[in-house]
């Protein structure tokens, strides 16, 4: 079984391999919806900031407009389902 520092580690990897995939262009890459539901999926605070900086374009110097909608609907969300 995973430690949660080794899960945390893991998650960081993956999320690191996800935005390094060229999404050609488009705002509907598969690798950036993946790397949403992995962070959403996290809560994990630094998981959540390092995607957040990509999102915002602090990374590569292009924001995924798109992508920020979709992650703030997907963080809400799971909110909402914590409270239930």
């Amino acid at each position: 079984m995973l430690t949660p520092v080794c899960y945390v580690l893991c998650l960081n990897k993956a999320l690191n391999h996800l935005l390094n995939i060229p999404d050609e262009g488009s705002e509907n890459s598969d690798a950036l919806n993946l790397a949403v539901d992995v962070v959403g999926a996290a809560s994990d605070v630094k998981l959540t900031s390092h995607l957040t900086n990509y999102l915002l374009g602090d990374v590569d110097g292009t924001p995924k407009v798109a992508y920020l909608m979709n992650y703030s609907v997907h963080r809400r969300y799971t909110a909402l389902l914590c409270e239930l």
